[in-house]
């Protein structure tokens, strides 16, 4: 539970400070104009500095309110923090600051070995503040699962964390991989591999460009994608403060703990009631996704407005929240038992030599978790798509 009362009071007490220099800088420009001397004229411009100061500072306030009525932002973000550490998603050194004074920094290494410092709460409640009004729609469709991602991180690397951590997690949790939860099988073996991922994820295909991310339609030629490297450039060069970074927002599940599963067929519901959402069904083929979140994506009008589909840096992250919340594996498949998930394309990201769309899913008759891809214009029930929405 939330304890808003600090806060309030002192947005109370900001607004209050503001009329009363709104006030004072009045009756300072009406003297300034009158008498037109040197010292009303700087009068009126220190309290008009000082009232714009209190302005920005109570704006600033106000967002992280409404940030945390909306998300719990401050308890997200911890959390996320927690996880990105505790998986070696993110490194931690000790440096001395302006002061002199030691302070802890986490961050994580991009594909070029530079670091990157993890996003402040402050950058985080900023970038929210910057595309507010998409926030306040998307959070009613129930969009409210915050996700940090180390995007710049080679993916060679997070894929090996990600295995790192299921083999832990599999330490404490005997039953995970299992066929039958209560008997011992070839998941309690030391030679278990957790995951099976298609050779083309691991040889360096976020390093050499030959897998690309954002693309506009798969094809081989005309994609429209950019390489990695190339986002972290345009990061670079619009000084952008999450460099290496994404924060994404996605549906939570109804009670409140990990990430909403996608719907099979017939099984679909409407969230939201300004922009009433639809979810999407696993009756398409990556192609068909694709088009449609490109165009609806960029329709103000529509509820689809302001999502894109998911990476495998994205989804990996997501997959080790949701499991350290629930104790649960996500996109979790099992034929057609309707207890267990379905799996998901990651339409965010696409292998132009083999045109290959990617997907993700557990798989409880192999009891492993897959990165694979798959032809766009092949389809099925089996296979839905996630959609996010980024900051």
């Amino acid at each position: 539970m939330i304890n808003f009362s600090p806060l309030c009071t002192n947005l109370k007490s900001s607004l209050e400070t503001i009329r009363s220099l709104k006030t004072d800088f009045d009756a300072a420009y009406a003297a300034a104009i009158s008498s037109g001397t040197p010292a009303e004229i700087q009068k009126a411009q220190d309290l008009k500095q000082a009232l714009e100061t209190q302005t920005r500072e109570l704006q600033e306030r106000v967002n992280t309110l409404e940030a945390e009525h909306l998300y719990d932002l401050r308890a997200q973000y911890e959390s996320q923090v927690t996880l990105l550490k505790r998986t070696g998603l993110i490194e931690t050194k000790t440096s001395t600051n302006e002061t002199g004074q030691e302070q802890e920094v986490s961050f994580m290494r991009d594909i070029h070995g530079n670091e990157h410092s993890i996003p402040s709460y402050e950058t985080i409640i900023h970038r929210f503040a910057e595309q507010k009004e998409l926030f306040l729609t998307k959070a009613d469709q129930g969009f409210t699962k915050f996700l940090l991602v180390p995007f710049g991180m080679s993916l060679d690397q997070m894929i090996e964390k990600f295995r790192a951590y299921l083999l832990e997690y599999k330490k404490d949790h005997p039953e995970f991989g299992r066929l039958d939860p209560t008997k011992e099988d070839a998941s309690d073996e030391p030679t278990w591999d957790p995951l099976w991922v298609d050779k083309e994820y691991t040889t360096g295909a976020d390093v050499n460009g030959t897998l690309v991310y954002d693309p506009q339609i798969f094809d081989k030629e005309h994609h429209n994608g950019v390489t990695k490297a190339r986002i972290l450039e345009r990061q670079k060069t619009d000084r952008d403060p999450m460099l290496g970074w994404r924060m994404l927002f996605l549906q939570t599940d109804k009670d409140g703990k990990g990430f909403k599963a996608i719907p099979r067929i017939g099984e679909r519901e409407i969230q939201g009631e300004q922009f009433p959402r639809l979810d999407l069904e696993t009756d398409k083929t990556p192609k068909e996704y694709l088009a449609r979140e490109l165009v609806a994506s960029q329709n103000s009008a529509s509820p689809y407005y302001g999502e894109s589909g998911m990476s495998p840096e994205e989804w990996l992250v997501m997959f080790m929240s949701h499991l350290q919340e629930t104790d649960k594996p996500i996109d979790h498949y099992q034929g057609n038992n309707r207890e267990y998930d379905i799996s998901t394309y990651l339409t965010g990201a696409y292998f132009p030599a083999s045109r290959g769309v990617l997907y993700a899913g557990s798989y409880q008759h192999g009891r492993q978790i897959s990165l694979l891809q798959r032809n766009p214009i092949f389809g099925g029930g089996i296979i839905g798509v996630r959609c996010a929405v980024r900051g």
